[in-house]
């Protein structure tokens, strides 16, 4: 398994016909490229840099020790302790992007806790409620949709997202509604 580390940046990629969303969370920008024409948009909204505090450091230990009492400590061992690397000062702007069918875009602002401990271990690792910007098909920031904690969204496909309700152990899939919060309220 490789070695991830917590807060750090990544590539990340989402996919529709013949166009590929790419970017780091670095910054708040999507880069969109087409198969044939190479860069096409480059994405970007305004969004804060949150830094990783204290808290988000203890919550992190916090849950190395949950996953040791849980699954032993081979697999806490996985993860490796924040003693044992530069931590980030900042979080990454986001952690995944969706593209649906209709051209839509879908990027979710980094959660409060370490995202990789959900993405590995199921939403009994999520602390809260998935916040996701939504930008319409020409690039332009429609505002905020909220997915609620127990959910894992993992595509949207013909305006039905493909969730997991981890209070239940099921997949199942849900109508997407696109409304959303005011653009002006997005960085609040």
């Amino acid at each position: 398994m490789p070695v991830l580390i917590p807060f750090g940046k990544g590539p990340l990629w989402a996919s529709r016909g013949d166009l590929v969303y790419t970017g780091t969370g670095e910054a708040p920008e999507i880069r969109v490229h087409d198969r044939l024409k190479g860069l096409v948009r480059i994405i970007r909204w305004n969004a804060d840099a949150q830094p990783v505090t204290a808290a988000d450091k203890a919550l992190y230990e916090s849950t190395r020790g949950q996953l040791e009492g849980k699954f032993g400590t081979e697999t806490a061992a996985d993860f490796a302790a924040l003693n044992e690397f530069d931590v980030p000062s900042y979080k990454p702007h986001f952690s995944r992007i969706f593209a649906d069918d209709d051209g839509y875009l879908w990027v979710r602002k980094y959660p409060r806790n370490w995202e990789g401990f959900e993405r590995i271990f199921g939403t009994e690792f999520n602390i809260g409620d998935s916040e996701w910007w939504l930008f319409a098909p020409d690039g332009q920031l429609l505002g905020l949709r909220t997915t609620p904690a127990r959910f894992t969204l993992h595509a949207i496909r013909n305006d039905t997202a493909v969730v997991s309700d981890h209070g239940n152990a099921e997949v199942f899939v849900s109508p997407v509604r696109r409304g959303v919060q005011s653009p002006a309220t997005v960085n609040k």
